[in-house]
């Protein structure tokens, strides 16, 4: 009787060791998809304390330099579009995998347009586009694999940390590539860059394939569950508020480093102390919009 008790006891301790460990990888692996989250929101601010320093070296005037940030929202806006469809008939892995490529490939264009090899701002230009088509994917597809990968209570867990993520990703970013284009050059911030993207591609190996039913990839398909989709009034209601929202913080993320090196004679590291401010700003947002959406769902 006594072996018997010890040996379950033992069996029982296993067991919870290997639960432990479980929920430790999952942890492990939840940081991983709320980075991926924020990768293009990173790419898309972290050049941007080096703004004045891009104007200079090309030599262009304000409105040539304010497509360096729209051409990557134009990129970004289109390229949640054409995920979707790719992850459901692809699989979500290989669409996202396809998107880490794109935006790898779209880093090294813009480096070499930023130095001498080529040294071309409309190559650099090229190179946004491209790196915003391909770093969309990380919204697009993490949501998905989120919700397919966990259980209904945890998944809900790891989604409420999404704008913690959002916050914390802009927030570095931004004092990262203060501090670079400071100290250092400007142009090495790609180099940063792909060095995220290319662990992000990697990191995607550690997680398995969550599709279970594969759709068409035809015309017709797609504008049918997009028209499917955008009927519902709540989704459009909560999108606008979304949308709006992100219009803000991004217009701001384009114009403080030039408000700022020219009007307050602030250096890229100093862009730091408006940080502060621009974040109590996205807490703010981020409140009327969950308020928002709470009230559009609960109606």
């Amino acid at each position: 009787m006594f072996n018997f008790l010890a040996l379950l006891q033992s069996l029982q301790t296993i067991k919870h060791k290997k639960i432990k460990e479980k929920n430790k990888s999952m942890n492990y692996k939840n940081i991983i998809l709320l980075n991926y989250l924020c990768i293009a929101s990173v790419s898309a601010v972290i050049l941007t304390p080096a703004l004045p320093q891009i104007q200079n070296f090309y030599g262009i005037d304000s409105p040539d330099l304010s497509w360096f940030v729209a051409i990557f929202l134009l990129g970004y806006v289109f390229g949640n579009l054409i995920y979707a469809p790719l992850a459901n008939t692809y699989g979500r892995l290989k669409a996202i995998r396809f998107g880490f490529l794109l935006n790898l490939t779209g880093i090294t264009i813009c480096y070499l347009a930023s130095i001498d090899i080529l040294y071309s701002y409309k190559l650099l230009l090229i190179g946004r586009l491209i790196t915003a088509l391909g770093a969309s994917a990380g919204l697009a597809c993490t949501f998905t694999i989120i919700n397919e990968l966990l259980a209904p209570n945890k998944a809900k867990v790891v989604i409420s940390y999404s704008t913690l993520s959002f916050m914390l990703g802009i927030a570095l970013a931004v004092t990262l590539g203060g501090i670079v284009t400071q100290y250092m050059d400007w142009q090495d911030l790609f180099i940063f860059l792909f060095i995220h993207g290319l662990l992000a591609y990697v990191s995607t190996y550690f997680f398995p394939e969550t599709l279970k039913t594969k759709h068409r990839l035809h015309p017709t398909v797609i504008i049918h569950q997009y028209a499917y989709a955008f009927a519902k009034h709540q989704l459009r209601h909560y999108a606008l508020i979304v949308g709006l929202s992100s219009t803000i913080s991004y217009a701001y993320a384009a114009a403080a480093p030039i408000i700022a090196h020219t009007m307050l004679n602030l250096t890229p590291g100093g862009l730091r102390i408006l940080e502060p401010i621009k974040h109590s700003w996205k807490r703010h947002q981020w409140v009327i919009c969950t308020s928002s959406f709470k009230i559009v769902f609960c109606q």
